[in-house]
């Protein structure tokens, strides 16, 4: 994982270190896919990750239990561009890292919570 000018290139093989990207002021991630996958024809191997916005963080604050899966997908997409049903296409393990960068943006987040 490298940092610089709070941005956080994460490779395939890194563990995210939440305290670093905490640390650092991160506000945008780069997240290479353990298992690329091809949206609209493109090959995408790499995820752009932006900050939740204010929308995204109030969305959170009302989700209900039944509706939490499709609401991470939706906030997800957003912080990716990618659209929900793009995220739902993705491997668990880049889910679940996905997650793990969501929780650094908002750790208190029931999305964002371990």
């Amino acid at each position: 994982m490298e940092i610089e000018d709070r941005v956080a290139t994460i490779y395939a093989r890194d563990a995210i270190d939440l305290e670093s990207l905490a640390n650092e002021l991160v506000d945008t991630v780069h997240l290479e896919l353990i298992r690329p996958k091809e949206f609209g024809g493109k090959q995408v191997e790499w995820l752009t990750f932006e900050e939740p916005t204010g929308s995204d963080v109030e969305k959170m604050s009302k989700v209900q239990p039944h509706k939490a899966v499709e609401t991470s997908f939706e906030i997800l997409g957003g912080c990716t561009g990618l659209a929900p049903k793009e995220v739902k296409q993705l491997g668990s393990r880049d889910l679940t890292r996905l997650g793990q960068v969501l929780r650094h943006f908002l750790p208190e987040s029931p999305l964002g919570a371990s």
